[in-house]
């Protein structure tokens, strides 16, 4: 069960998962950063800890996707166990149909590379 962290910073909502559940989500920060317009790294930048998002709506859809993808997941009413160390936004924000578009395609490529993998023969034993 994957841990989403929720929490008020100043008068906005936040909401962040462990860097490598959001990366299974949506393929990898890219993705992820172009789905919200943007995010927020806690831990070192080369290696995030965590990834979120600010605002009711973008902590809603991370919650949700995240949900969808990998299952149950647990919300915790704090912040991350990682300090925040950097925040960006890419100056566009994606249209509900692009957004649709772009997780179906990351879905899609998701499911593609679980089944070459599982055809491979190869057995992640963790």
């Amino acid at each position: 069960m994957v841990n989403v962290y929720r929490f008020k910073a100043g008068d906005i909502n936040h909401c962040a998962a462990p860097s490598d559940a959001v990366i299974a989500t949506f393929g990898n920060i890219a993705n992820f950063k172009t789905i919200f317009g943007g995010g927020v790294i806690f831990g070192p930048s080369s290696s995030p800890e965590f990834l979120g998002v600010w605002g009711s709506r973008n902590a809603s859809r991370l919650h949700r996707l995240l949900k969808e993808a990998l299952g149950p997941v647990e919300i915790m009413n704090s912040e991350p166990p990682a300090r925040k160390t950097f925040a960006s936004i890419n100056g566009s924000r994606l249209t509900r149909a692009e957004r649709d578009a772009m997780m179906k395609r990351i879905r899609t490529q998701s499911a593609f590379t679980e089944a070459k993998r599982l055809s491979s023969g190869y057995v992640d034993e963790h």
